[in-house]
């Protein structure tokens, strides 16, 4: 089965595909000789209709990245981008278009790569239906972390310091010492 991956033209444009009608009659009648379109934009709270008509009728797999800005198309021989901004619901007037195995291979790569760093459609939609604040992760760098835990580190230190001289005070408090 071949695949095509899609990447929407801007973050506000996420509708592009169900806006011009040659670009939407060609991903269908991809879909009819079974082309598997996967499709990565940023889904917003002004797009999220538009989103999910592309889930239900034009790609097969939709998913979400924050400030996704790039605009492409590749199969598994071929990569096409427009190369120039275009007005909305026009195709671009100039694309460029490759089979050059190795820059097809680049464009999936980097596709590929975007694919792994976005989060489901359905999830990003929930998120926008039911107001959920969206989950998040940091990098943490090598030094933060030792930072962090050198930090951590001391304060046990201190708190198990501590506790030992106020346990030691307490087994050698005078009032607690033997007579003779």
């Amino acid at each position: 089965m071949q695949r095509i991956r899609l990447m929407p033209v801007s973050t506000r444009q996420g509708h592009l595909i169900v806006e011009i009608t040659e670009l939407k009659k060609a991903l269908h009648d991809a879909r009819k000789r079974d082309v598997k379109l996967r499709y990565i934009t940023e889904i917003t709270a002004e797009n999220v209709y538009f989103c999910k008509e592309l889930l239900a009728t034009i790609v097969d797999e939709l998913r979400h990245l924050d400030g996704i800005k790039s605009n492409f198309y590749v199969s598994e021989t071929e990569h096409i981008a427009p190369a120039a901004s275009h007005e909305k619901g026009k195709p671009s007037s100039q694309i460029i278009h490759s089979n050059i195995k190795e820059v097809v291979e680049k464009q999936q790569y980097i596709f590929d790569t975007l694919w792994k760093k976005s989060i489901s459609a359905e999830d990003k939609i929930k998120e926008i239906e039911q107001g959920i604040e969206p989950e998040y992760f940091r990098v943490i760098w090598r030094t933060l972390i030792l930072d962090e835990a050198q930090k951590v580190f001391e304060l046990m230190e201190r708190d198990l310091t501590n506790k030992i001289i106020n346990e030691a005070a307490l087994t050698i408090h005078p009032k607690f010492l033997p007579c003779k």
